[in-house]
């Protein structure tokens, strides 16, 4: 049978569709049963994977309370009728794994008859934002500084930004979308700055000056 434990999340398959019903869920998704089902339907067809299949999404589904009395049914007949001892004693299980995944479904048939008292909460997922810095240069007298980044949330790149900042505030320059792109900033003089670009890059943003109180800087543009 391979690598496996008699638990209801002993083993691939029904772990697969547990994670994927939860990942669902704290998106804000539903209704999500009806949804596995349809996602699934090819892996219900198959005699050694279906029960677990229906085993991990009816163990979610009952974790948040959402579990369909036609779902609990066919669980119920499964566990009943010895089908899935007969699934595991065709794929090599000995009479101490069965006796075990008897009383594990025994069990799980149980906790399923009842609601959950207390529902699992949706888990949001945290916004992680990363500032990945390409460049960062300052005019010879440091009264600014120029920083261009990509930006990441999740993980996922989102775009690419310059921003000028002076101490006591600024504002963006520009904004692409290719990460890791080739470019350079040059300050040319204190108040204007060249920025020096890798061919392809398609600003969304483009600002040729800057002013800041009475300070103003000049920016340019060069393909490399």
């Amino acid at each position: 049978m391979g690598t496996f434990n008699t638990g209801i999340l002993g083993n691939d398959t029904s772990c697969d569709i547990y994670e994927d019903f939860y990942s669902e869920y704290n998106n804000g998704k539903d209704p999500i049963v009806k949804q596995k089902l349809q996602e699934y339907s090819d892996e219900l067809t198959d005699g050694d994977e279906k029960n677990n299949l229906l085993f991990g999404l009816s163990l979610a589904a009952w974790e948040t309370n959402a579990l369909p009395n036609d779902l609990y049914e066919e669980i119920k007949h499964i566990v009943d009728s010895g089908n899935d001892l007969e699934v595991w004693e065709k794929l090599g299980a000995n009479k101490s794994l069965l006796n075990e995944r008897k009383e594990v479904l025994k069990i799980f048939l149980k906790h399923l008859s009842v609601p959950i008292e207390k529902k699992v909460r949706r888990k949001r997922e945290k916004t992680k934002v990363i500032e990945k810095p390409i460049s960062i240069t300052q005019p010879k007298d440091k009264r600014c500084t120029f920083t261009i980044e990509d930006v990441y949330v999740n993980d996922k790149y989102i775009y690419s930004s310059g921003i000028i900042m002076w101490k006591e505030g600024g504002g963006g320059i520009l904004n692409y979308n290719k990460p890791n792109a080739l470019i350079k900033v040059l300050w040319l003089n204190k108040n204007k700055v060249c920025v020096e670009y890798e061919k392809g890059i398609v600003f969304t943003r483009q600002l040729t000056e800057t002013t800041f109180y009475s300070d103003k800087i000049e920016i340019i543009y060069s393909e490399l």
